[in-house]
């Protein structure tokens, strides 16, 4: 069983990479049950990750739209390091699916001083091509 206390203690870490603009916004979640929810909701297995971000040992976060922020939209995983690990909608879709958040999470990444996990080579980095690659997005090098 998940001890909630280990879980609402994590929460004050995630709230680092919190962001919104006019549309969307990237909350952490508040108890466990919200990753249930996110999960079934979106025909996604995040709710298996339910111990693993109670433990500490990665992060979740949800990419709302900011007129529907309890509605899930897209589910995003953060490795302790800042490395962003995979981020999907329903039934797993990419963010190439809804290009309209692709402005809104590059800012975010930048903003936030993310870092891309590049799993042909299981290494994170910040070039661009390979975030291309792996989250279907450019990012300027500029």
């Amino acid at each position: 069983k998940v001890n909630e206390q280990k879980f609402i203690r994590n929460i004050e870490k995630w709230e680092k990479w919190n962001f919104e603009d006019d549309e969307f916004a990237i909350i952490a979640p508040k108890k466990p049950a919200d990753l249930a929810k996110e999960g079934l909701e979106l025909h996604h297995c995040v709710k298996s990750y339910i111990e693993n971000v109670s433990n500490g040992f990665t992060n979740i976060l949800f990419l709302r739209r900011k007129n529907e922020i309890d509605k899930p939209f897209y589910t995003i995983e953060i490795s302790n390091s800042g490395s962003i690990e995979q981020i999907h909608g329903f039934a797993n879709c990419n963010i190439d699916t809804n290009p309209e958040i692709i402005p809104f999470l590059e800012n975010w990444i930048k903003n936030k001083k993310l870092k891309i996990y590049c799993n042909y080579k299981k290494k994170s980095y910040n070039d661009s091509d390979v975030f291309a690659r792996n989250l279907y997005i450019n990012i300027p090098t500029t």
